[in-house]
C-alpha cells in the first residue's frame, strides 16, 4: 500500500488549483489605455508596495517623485502651490543626492589658502644639429 506523504495532504487543494490553473481564466474589460500614476489603483499601490529595494534606486525614486510632483504642481498651478512647496521638493531631491548641507553652507565657512607666486624657469637651452639655440 502506497503512503501518501503529509505533504501532499497538506497542500492537496493548493497543488490541485495549480494543476486545473489553465481552466480558470479570468475574462474581463481590457484597459483601453495604461493606468496613470494618479489613477486611483495606482495611489493605493504606492502607498502600500515598498517601491525600492536599495538606497541608489530609493534616492533616484524619491527625485523622479519630487520632479513628476513639481511638474504637475506647474503645469496647473494649485491655489495652495507656494514657493515653499517647490522649496520643500527640492529639499527632498537634494537630500536624496545627500547634496543638502552643502547647499546650507550660504556663509564662507573657511578662508581660501593664500595666493601663491609660481616662479618661471628659465628656458633651457637645446642643441639643434650641433648650434646651440633658445
Amino acid at each position: 500500500m502506497l503512503r501518501t506523504p503529509l505533504l501532499m495532504v497538506t497542500h492537496a487543494a493548493y497543488i490541485h488549483r495549480w494543476d486545473t490553473h489553465r481552466e480558470r481564466i479570468q475574462i474581463g474589460t481590457p484597459l483601453e489605455a495604461p493606468l496613470t500614476s494618479t489613477s486611483e489603483y495606482m495611489r493605493w499601490y504606492r502607498r502600500n508596495t515598498r517601491r525600492w529595494i536599495g538606497r541608489s534606486s530609493a534616492s533616484l525614486g524619491q527625485v523622479v517623485d519630487m520632479v513628476e510632483q513639481l511638474h504637475i504642481s506647474s503645469s496647473s498651478p494649485l491655489p495652495n502651490f507656494t514657493l515653499a512647496n517647490v522649496h520643500q521638493a527640492t529639499t527632498a531631491i537634494l537630500d536624496a543626492f545627500r547634496e543638502h548641507d552643502r547647499t546650507l553652507l550660504q556663509q564662507i565657512s573657511q578662508p581660501a589658502p593664500p595666493s601663491q607666486t609660481f616662479v618661471q624657469p628659465p628656458p633651457e637651452e637645446v642643441e639643434l644639429g650641433g648650434s646651440r639655440a633658445r
